[in-house]
């Protein structure tokens, strides 16, 4: 099993390092743009030390070698810079489409606890942002690279013209880094806090129109706009006083900047007056100032933080894969095979924590084919067992089998593709009806899909919509009824026809005379397959082999409907309870009418 970097920066190098050759190519160019662009103001000043040392009569024979260098320097930084971007062409794109597909799959390995936990739009927004961030930070890498060359060529060229100029550069480095660096540390806390503040602001817009349908009903309009006020806000005043430290800092560089302007400007007029330098070496060493004084002012004043303000974005995304993904696969971990649908609960536990055991050493057995009700009041464990079953959740101990396979030794892929389970909140993806579908079987033709919803009872009212099987659902089937986005869930099912099903309240949204239509097909669908079914309304299991009551996480009685009723213990008091209602019922509506 690879093992997942635990720093930003290797996590980085783990994309870039297949195309290397290309990021090596776009960091030699920029060297070679470094040198290149020092030649050609070298180049000048050699051209101005001619003008102004030959004879008007000589100077076109004596001038053609300069203008033919300075003119070759501007060229070939043309081709050069051509040539970086032909290698970015193929680097950075190629890096972004690697790490974006990587960063969805580490994704998808998240425990299904932590997305109950947190905030889609901040979970989105991360990982956006360290795919942007992460493109960004390799940019201003090239950046840096091409500052540091810069400055070294320079001072190699100024050298030419006097040590003293090297010298005054070297001492005035030696106090402008450490010194922009230092104060650059605290900008890295401004910028960390800053990016927080913007995820969670996301977080909190996201939730807020996921669920705008409640924010109407409930006419909570002010109280979700304070609660976004108060993001918002937060935000700002991060993101203020960033900017603020980001002001006093750039006013340290720029006294930084007039420093060795000033000091370049007395040593010129001191050496000129001495005859040590040359009218071009004046011009040379002044352009030198400014472009170094320059580009150290842009890097430092700009780019630098913005390297920062990028670090900070990649590492609040980079925190959401750091953490450990609990559901890899073992090494050569073999695919599960069903050719029975036997499924085993081995003294399982499980707990959210360890105070409060939810299943302690939990035994169970469903043989092949058998249809099993699960029945049991709120907080009995019903869904989450179909969880941990589905290896949603991690076990803490014991063993889960299918047909005498370790859950845990298996592809959790080839678990789920050998599951099929409609939950009792169905929500469905904003695509077509067709592929909504389809998802259970991507593969399946038009008329495999259509057989599977008439089984389900939805080809009629497909159909009826604009454009029939075509029609996009909206974000999470909000475009259907609560009735409809179930059969079309249960259509994926019939499509998937896995050996085992799970059914979690799969008809609790239906009407009367729909809930009997998809029961009559539910009956075809089990056939033949293993089912568990978690039901609240006992009426709809009374058929199946055995019944399982579970409270608390424990058995405390299982057999047919007809066995537990003449018991009269958990399960008939829950039959006449649930009876007693419906008789209610029924004379409510009789008195009613």
């Amino acid at each position: 099993m690879k093992k997942q970097p635990q720093h930003l920066m290797w996590f980085i190098w783990e994309f870039v390092q297949p195309k290397s050759a290309w990021y090596i190519g776009i960091l030699l160019f920029t060297l070679t743009f470094s040198i290149l662009t020092c030649a050609s103001s070298y180049a000048m000043k050699l051209l101005i030390d001619v003008v102004e040392q030959s004879s008007r009569a000589a100077i076109s024979h004596e001038i053609f070698w300069p203008c033919l260098v300075f003119m070759g320097t501007y060229v070939g930084i043309s081709l050069t810079l051509r040539c970086r971007n032909i290698c970015a062409r193929h680097f950075y794109p190629a890096v972004q489409k690697a790490m974006t597909t990587r960063l969805h799959q580490l994704l998808q390995k998240k425990e299904f606890h932590y997305f109950q936990v947190h905030l889609t739009g901040s979970i989105a927004n991360r990982v956006i942002g360290l795919t942007r961030s992460a493109i960004e930070l390799l940019d201003l890498l090239v950046n840096t690279w091409f500052i540091f060359s810069l400055v070294v060529m320079y001072l190699i060229f100024l050298f030419q013209c006097s040590p003293w100029f090297s010298l005054a550069y070297c001492l005035w480095l030696l106090v402008f880094i450490p010194v922009t660096l230092w104060c650059a540390s605290y900008a890295n806390d401004f910028s960390k806090g800053y990016a927080e503040s913007q995820m969670t602001l996301a977080g909190y817009l996201v939730d807020s129109i996921n669920n705008i349908y409640f924010v109407k009903l409930f006419g909570q309009y002010f109280h979700e706009q304070q609660r976004i006020d108060i993001a918002s806000t937060d935000t700002f005043d991060r993101n203020v006083d960033l900017k603020d430290y980001l002001i006093r800092l750039r006013l340290v560089i720029d006294f930084f900047v007039l420093a060795i302007l000033a000091i370049n400007l007395v040593l010129l007029v001191y050496l000129y007056q001495y005859g040590l330098v040359t009218v071009g070496d004046f011009a040379f060493v002044i352009t030198t100032t400014l472009d170094i004084s320059w580009y150290l002012w842009e890097y430092f004043g700009e780019q630098f933080f913005r390297f920062i303000q990028e670090y900070g974005h990649a590492v609040q995304g980079f925190q959401l894969f750091k953490n450990p993904m609990y559901y890899q696969d073992v090494p050569n971990a073999k695919p599960l095979e069903v050719p029975h649908g036997l499924i085993e609960f081995k003294q399982m536990t499980y707990y959210y924590n360890e105070s409060n055991k939810l299943f302690d050493a939990f035994n169970c057995q469903i043989r092949p084919g058998e249809k099993v009700g699960l029945v049991g009041y709120s907080g009995s464990g019903k869904t989450t067992l179909f969880h941990l079953l589905l290896r949603f959740l991690p076990i803490k101990s014991g063993e889960i089998l299918i047909d005498g396979q370790r859950l845990s030794q298996v592809s959790l892929a080839s678990v789920r593709e050998n599951v099929s389970m409609i939950p009792q909140d169905t929500t469905l993806f904003h695509r077509s009806i067709r592929d909504n579908i389809c998802y259970g079987n991507t593969g399946a033709s038009d008329k495999d899909v259509i057989a599977a919803a008439k089984q389900a009872h939805a080809h009629d009212f497909i159909m009826q919509l604009p454009q029939g099987y075509d029609t996009i659902v909206g974000e999470r089937g909000g475009k259907l009824s609560g009735g409809q986005c179930q059969r079309v869930a249960i259509a994926r099912a019939f499509l998937k026809n896995a050996p085992i099903l799970l059914l979690d309240e799969a008809t609790s949204s239906l009407d009367t005379v729909t809930e009997r239509a998809i029961y009559e097909s539910l009956q075809k669908l089990i056939q033949g397959r293993t089912t568990v079914v978690i039901a609240h309304r006992l009426s709809t299991i009374k058929s199946m082999d055995k019944i399982i009551v579970l409270d608390a996480g424990q058995i405390v009685e299982q057999g047919s409907h007809h066995y537990l009723i003449r018991k009269g213990g958990y399960y008939a008091n829950m039959w006449k309870h649930q009876t007693d209602q419906d008789i209610l019922d029924d004379t409510v509506k009789e008195t009613g009418a």
